[in-house]
């Protein structure tokens, strides 16, 4: 499953479409593709389900709904993976079925239909997370619970959860909501990184407005952080 992909239901039984980056799918399928025969028949299967999605793929969303998720989900994919600015986007069925057809004959979007999918057909992306996960001595290790958690994040400490900077979200992906769950999180990270560095803010204040009572330096001849921070004059 790509975490770039759209997910959307086909207008036959329950089956379901992933539309994923041609760049992303033949990156990485290029191992698969290794044997010849294996190639055409993978090629086959593709152009296959191109046709099966230009056929089946109907654009029924309501449109008049306050909240939409499956509609943010289609206008967003087409924003982030497909660069479509703002103004562009489709604003009624007719326009998401146009896009999202019209990417797939360009090349820049592969269809692969599930044809065995048994839940619920809908309209969803997934919920963002990295492609690539850090290796780790151990990888995933299987709970006592039965779950895994990533060796990543088995010594993460207290405060927010967060990759590469950034807080990690839990839950659905609930385009709605995603913007301020995340301003939140972001709020929250900064409240619990406060107390580490107010000690360090409380010694450049000292040292700037020359509050700091020790002497003028550590008696090796260095000067502190209070020479640092003043002119020639010494006037700070």
């Amino acid at each position: 499953m790509s975490y770039n992909a759209l997910h959307v239901p086909l207008d036959i039984g329950t089956w379901q479409c992933e539309l994923v980056p041609a760049r992303e799918f033949y990156s990485l399928s290029v191992r698969r593709f290794a044997d010849w025969d294996m190639r055409r028949e993978r090629e086959r299967e593709i152009e296959d389900d191109k046709h099966t999605f230009d056929r089946y793929f109907r654009s029924n969303y309501d449109f008049r709904r306050t909240i939409a998720p499956d509609i943010d989900a289609i206008r967003s994919f087409l924003s982030h993976q497909l660069n479509v600015v703002h103004w562009d986007l489709p604003t009624d069925n007719v326009g998401i079925e146009r896009a999202l057809k019209q990417a797939v004959r360009d090349g820049l979007l592969v269809p692969v239909i599930n044809r065995d999918w048994r839940s619920l057909p809908m309209t969803f992306r997934p919920t963002p997370a990295p492609l690539r996960w850090r290796q780790q001595s151990g990888g995933g290790a299987f709970r006592r619970s039965g779950g895994t958690k990533w060796a990543a994040f088995e010594n993460a400490g207290p405060g927010p959860l967060t990759w590469d900077g950034e807080p990690v979200l839990s839950g659905p992906y609930d385009p709605a909501t995603w913007e301020k769950q995340l301003k939140a999180a972001r709020a929250a990270m900064a409240a619990s990184n406060g107390d580490d560095c107010s000690g360090l803010l409380e010694v450049v204040a000292g040292a700037v407005l020359g509050g700091g009572s020790g002497p003028a330096n550590d008696g090796d001849g260095t000067p502190d952080m209070a020479e640092n921070f003043a002119d020639e004059s010494g006037t700070g």
